[in-house]
């Protein structure tokens, strides 16, 4: 969570898929 390089739309990504991955260890 660090890098720019293409802009912010690959460190938004990044960081949604991170979000999605925590919330997907909750559920279950």
């Amino acid at each position: 969570m660090g890098r720019r390089k293409q802009g912010d739309k690959n460190d938004i990504y990044e960081v949604m898929k991170d979000l999605l991955s925590e919330i997907s260890q909750e559920e279950e």
